[in-house]
């Protein structure tokens, strides 16, 4: 008899519990009437001439001297490592790859290829041609 007086004290405290959240999402809203959905004069919506257009010709120069000629080749041909010539992810999944790889690469901080250097090397791996496969024998 004990156990079932317990959980009908245990149910009332949770049936307060309920009745008082009730109460308080009853309250009404806290914002004054007056509020409008119009954007601030201070957003910070990027010009179109602050954005920055990848440079292919400076991507080629930077996949050399940062490091990845080293394990994908000079030409992006891959080898023992991917082919990155004629990348086809999408920039995000570029970035994350290069960020936190998976597998043996080495991950390269913004401290050591910052964003903007990283949609130039993109930009240049992306007009290069795709390797065609070799048939096998």
């Amino acid at each position: 008899m004990r156990g079932s007086c317990y959980f009908v004290q245990g149910w009332s405290k949770v049936g307060v519990a309920l009745g008082l959240l009730l109460v308080a999402c009853q309250a009404g809203p806290t914002v004054p009437s007056t509020a409008t959905l119009e954007p601030s004069p201070t957003s910070t919506i990027p010009s179109p001439a602050a954005t920055i257009v990848p440079d292919p010709a400076l991507g080629a120069q930077l996949y050399r001297s940062v490091g990845c000629a080293r394990c994908h080749g000079p030409n992006a041909e891959g080898g023992v490592n991917p082919t990155l010539a004629g990348i086809r992810m999408s920039f995000s999944t570029f970035m994350r790859q290069v960020r936190m790889p998976r597998g043996e690469m080495e991950p390269f901080p913004p401290e050591r290829v910052s964003n903007q250097e990283l949609s130039h090397i993109y930009a240049w791996l992306q007009s290069l041609p795709r390797p065609t496969p070799t048939p096998c024998a």
